[in-house]
């Protein structure tokens, strides 16, 4: 089997080749893209980590992976979400969890495993 067979787009590997990740109690603000990416990965915990601000620039329409979300998990297994806080004190272009179903089995996520608080401009009215 070729390497090119672990390959997506250059960049992100089919294989588990990240293994007993531990990501928790981050600050992670004012990020222009997706806050975490957990990708060819197995055996992740992400838990109590603040979000402030991701995603302040909107994607590319072309040349980028479809992924929406401030915490995005693609190729991955055995991954564990909890605790985590995302906030928004601007616009922002996407927000929340993506699990891509179509290459990630076994993700738990916990009732908490991601609380919004966004801003008013991001509400809805129906």
């Amino acid at each position: 089997m070729s390497a090119d067979a672990y390959v997506l787009n250059g960049a992100i590997a089919h294989a588990a080749v990240n293994k007993s990740i531990v990501i928790e109690n981050n600050l992670i603000a004012n990020d222009p893209g997706l806050a975490i990416l957990v990708s060819s990965a197995s055996g992740v915990t992400i838990d109590s980590n603040k979000i402030v601000n991701s995603n302040l620039l909107p994607y590319p329409k072309e040349g980028f992976p479809p992924f929406a979300g401030s915490l995005t998990v693609t190729w991955a297994s055995s991954i564990l979400i909890r605790g985590n806080v995302e906030t928004a004190t601007q616009k922002t272009y996407a927000s929340g969890i993506y699990v891509d179903g179509q290459t990630t089995s076994d993700v738990t996520l916990t009732p908490d495993a991601m609380v919004l608080i966004l801003p008013r401009h991001r509400a809805v009215n129906h």
